[in-house]
């Protein structure tokens, strides 16, 4: 049976099948425009860098610029220098809209030695199933992890070898954050997997 035009708030149904079993349910109807869209806390980045912004997985996406994916990326040196605003409107399945501003601030930041850098280069990226970590630096017990859109550890290993770690990977396509993490030190790279 659709039971349609009710009231935001607690229901109880009960449910009697032809042999008199009674079956009981408690839910809660919430408004049909509750839902928010949330690009997480503010950024700052360095000129030059890149980072990968990700809206919540299953909607439609209308980027400021007017890109419909799931991720943006911030190319720090097309925004140059100051504060900047990145927005989305996100649209789920039934229709609701909801809009959400992330703000950041785009810095000079003092130049980064390359020779000081945990990972040189990702071989290759996109990725299949296997990549190739190098550094310049001896990377032995560092933390070597890979983010979902949500956020979400999915990889997590210590890396074994010197200057090049050997990764496999068992993950769906999409966008992911790979971060290296040696003492105080930490860096993260976008990963795209095929």
């Amino acid at each position: 049976q659709v039971i349609s035009n009710l009231e935001v708030g607690a229901y109880h149904v009960t449910i009697t099948d032809d042999h008199g079993c009674e079956y009981a349910m408690d839910y809660n109807l919430g408004a049909a425009n509750d839902f928010q869209v949330d690009l997480g806390n503010d950024l700052e980045l360095c000129l030059g860098e890149t980072e990968v912004v990700s809206a919540p997985l299953g909607l439609e996406y209308a980027w400021q610029d007017g890109s419909n994916n799931q991720f943006f990326f911030i190319e720090s040196s097309t925004w140059g220098i100051g504060e900047h605003a990145l927005i989305l409107t996100a649209t789920t399945e039934e229709g609701c809209t909801d809009t959400d501003v992330l703000g950041f601030v785009v810095e000079e930041c003092i130049a980064v030695n390359e020779e000081e850098l945990l990972i040189a280069g990702i071989f290759p990226n996109p990725v299949h199933d296997r990549l190739t970590l190098s550094s310049k630096l001896d990377l032995r017990d560092a933390m070597i992890q890979v983010y979902n859109s949500y956020g979400q550890i999915v990889h997590s290993e210590r890396a074994e070898q010197a200057y090049q770690q050997d990764i496999a990977l068992n993950l769906a396509s999409g966008m992911y954050i790979l971060t290296v993490q040696l003492g105080d030190r930490m860096q993260r790279v976008p990963l795209v997997i095929e």
